[in-house]
């Protein structure tokens, strides 16, 4: 038991927390196409040309426009970086990987698919090197590159043509991670998941991305808000969002505002919860800014979810554009140990007494 504390101790002064992983699914983000860079969850991507993001004509994922438009192929690149989305300042993450599938387009003939090749930089973008890829299983960057911390990658495609379905990571403690839906596709769904943030509303849900009547962002169908219903969260209606872990800096962002009938700006209830699901109350808020921060308004404490609650007796309506929040540290490899050594003396001090 003596050996057991003095590891955990150890192990408790050496380890460092880390958020829990994020995972950008694109192929949940509805249908767009974007000539520069999207932004998403902590991550930017560029290509050498257009991104065709869910085109319909080559299966789910990332696409680079070019000699096959709906497929990631021939020489072209896209380029990764990981970003602190509220100082707006490149960071380093680590656990990094991807996932490819098979597009339609030209191939080297050979049995080993999506193949591929990664150029990493760490901190101060500096060049760790380059590594061959393939495969349509899950590939750890990260492993490739000796698990040192990466603030940007840069694939290259091989003749094999491919799509990029998804890329995950673990963000550097502390880093401000932004996940919205204002600058995508067009969808609808009862729940939208998006890099660990549930959506779930009183009815159906309306995503309206680029170009979308009313603006991008998220809606829950029907109500009467400004004409634009199905666009707006309105007239009685709920939408929640909920943390996939405890968070802090918790903050969303209007994308768009309606049918405000009352001087001061729109009016609704905001209700929030800790962790374990404890309530922390509801607050009424009337605001004409477009962003609202959420933690000040219960004590800044960690929190599981929160809920915009539109006025029942009234018409004003908002759109959910976006919402940025810390993830609160995953419990370090030590304090799980020493956990495992306290219950350890509990069992022996009662073996014991017995």
């Amino acid at each position: 038991m003596v050996r057991c504390l003095a590891a955990a101790a150890l192990a408790w002064l050496a380890a460092t927390p880390a958020a829990a992983r994020v995972v950008l699914d694109y192929t949940t983000v509805g249908e767009f196409s974007e000539p520069f860079t999207y932004y998403n969850c902590g991550i930017g991507v560029r290509g050498s040309a257009q991104i065709n993001v869910n085109a319909s004509s080559g299966g789910p994922g990332i696409a680079v426009a070019g000699g096959n438009d709906g497929s990631f192929d021939s020489g072209e690149t896209l380029t990764f970086q990981f970003w602190d989305d509220v100082s707006q300042v490149q960071v380093t993450a680590t656990d990094v990987s991807y996932v490819a599938s098979v597009a339609p387009g030209p191939s080297d003939g050979d049995a080993v698919p999506a193949e591929l090749s990664i150029e990493a930089f760490g901190q101060g973008n500096v060049s760790l090197g380059v590594q061959a890829f393939s495969g349509t299983s899950e590939q750890s960057i990260s492993a490739a590159f000796g698990g040192a911390p990466i603030e940007s990658f840069v694939m290259t495609a091989s003749p094999d043509s491919a799509r990029i379905e998804r890329i995950a990571y673990a963000p550097a403690p502390g880093t401000a991670i932004t996940v919205q839906w204002a600058n995508a596709g067009a969808y609808q769904g009862g729940q939208i998941e998006t890099c660990g943030l549930t959506l779930s509303g009183s009815n159906t849900l309306n995503v309206g991305g680029l170009g979308a009547p009313g603006g991008g962002g998220v809606g829950v169908v029907g109500g009467t808000g400004g004409g634009q219903p199905d666009q707006t969260i309105d007239t009685g209606e709920t939408l929640e969002v909920a943390f996939a872990e405890p968070a802090s800096a918790v903050a969303y962002h209007m994308s768009s505002s309606f049918y405000v009938t009352v001087a001061g700006g729109v009016a609704f209830d905001l209700a929030a919860f800790g962790a374990q699901d404890v309530p922390l109350g509801t607050v009424h808020l009337k605001t004409e800014l477009t962003s609202v921060d959420v933690s000040p308004l219960f004590s800044d404490t960690p929190l599981s979810r929160f809920v915009i609650e539109s006025s029942p007796g009234g018409s004003d309506g908002q759109q959910l554009g976006s919402v940025s929040f810390v993830p609160e540290p995953a419990r370090a490899a030590g304090e799980l140990a020493a956990l495992a050594c306290a219950l350890g003396l509990a069992r022996l001090a009662r073996h014991r007494w017995r």
